[in-house]
């Protein structure tokens, strides 16, 4: 009888074991999709987990009360193969050959097991656990109070019973990639949070193209020449230049060129047809600019060094493509002129 007993309770002591490693090992985003599960158990679960402190302290209560009951039982059968010892030699053999079994049978092996199944596991123990929980919850109210008090009394300060809510850069990342492993999230989500937290630390001076990729034309450029210029090329703004290349004076939209070539708008020089150009610096954080973007209605900027010399440009397709990716424009050049910039 002492057998099945011993038996019973390592069984009970693995099940307690396994389930506290399962239950905690369920993360933030996986317990946000069990509270949205029509699942009877998952909304167990998802009830359990919503009051970690109670379950923590049912799990350990039953926990160390099985193993103190199996000391006990394996204390009593090992004691009958030792009776010719002394009491202390029984207590310590007794010792030796209890604790390997509780430890690999008993924490190793559940805990193990758990680990590598977490949301399956809770499934077959929530309800169990639940149940013991509402049985024994005078006791567990009674053991987080003393806790509480022993907190309280030791950080002098109150122990608040409340979530937190607050996660750091760190953790949100490690969430969202939990998330795609799960399932929670799919690629394009997880990329487009991922380029969203990746934008913040962007600069400039990391998004814009070098001003030896920027089409320009000076501002003495016939007409003539211009719009043959740039009806091969695919932008709609194009900086203008006076003595040196990089330094830019103003911007010529497509579809000024566009209103001459039709006829629509007398010819004029370029001088009369540039509009004024926005300046930026290079260790402009990009989301700072973006913004700028939005709220002037803008679409690019030249990025000047401190003597005012052209050394990048910026657009809002450059800054857009950091967040969503590739931007394919089906209507590129004069014909159709774009939103993209001379570059």
């Amino acid at each position: 009888m002492e057998y099945l007993i011993f038996g019973v309770l390592l069984f009970m002591s693995g099940f307690f074991s396994g389930s506290e490693t399962a239950l905690f090992s369920i993360g933030k985003v996986a317990h946000a999709r069990l509270q949205q599960s029509e699942r009877k158990i998952e909304r167990v679960i998802s009830s359990l987990l919503e009051k970690p402190k109670d379950l923590l302290v049912g799990v350990l209560l039953g926990n160390e009360l099985t193993n103190v009951a199996l000391s006990i039982v394996g204390a009593s059968i090992t004691s009958q193969w030792l009776s010719d010892y002394s009491l202390t030699k029984q207590a310590l053999l007794s010792a030796a050959m209890v604790i390997p079994i509780l430890l690999i049978l008993g924490e190793i092996t559940p805990k193990t097991v758990a680990s590598k199944k977490p949301e399956l596991i809770a499934a077959l123990v929530a309800r169990p656990i639940m149940i013991f929980i509402k049985v024994t919850g005078p006791i567990i109210r009674f053991l987080r109070a003393l806790t509480d008090f022993a907190i309280d009394r030791n950080l002098n300060k109150p122990v608040v019973e409340q979530a937190d809510t607050t996660i750091d850069e760190s953790e949100f990342r490690t969430l969202i990639e939990v998330g795609e492993q799960e399932g929670v999230l799919e690629a394009q989500e997880h990329q487009l949070i991922k380029n969203v937290l990746d934008f913040g630390d962007l600069s400039v001076g990391d998004v814009m193209r070098p001003w030896d990729r920027v089409v320009s034309l000076e501002d003495k450029t016939p007409i003539e020449k211009a719009i043959a210029l740039v009806s091969g090329e695919p932008h709609s703004r194009i900086p203008i230049w006076r003595r040196h290349p990089r330094n830019v004076v103003g911007l010529l939209l497509a579809k000024d060129l566009l209103a001459i070539r039709w006829g629509l708008r007398p010819k004029r020089a370029l001088n009369h047809l540039r509009r004024d150009p926005l300046f930026t610096f290079a260790r402009r954080p990009a989301a700072e600019l973006l913004e700028e973007f939005r709220a002037s209605r803008t679409h690019m900027a030249i990025v000047i060094n401190r003597s005012g010399q052209a050394i990048g440009l910026c657009t809002m397709e450059d800054l857009l493509e950091e967040l969503f990716g590739p931007i394919t424009d089906a209507h590129p050049g004069l014909n159709d002129p774009d939103e993209r910039g001379g570059a």
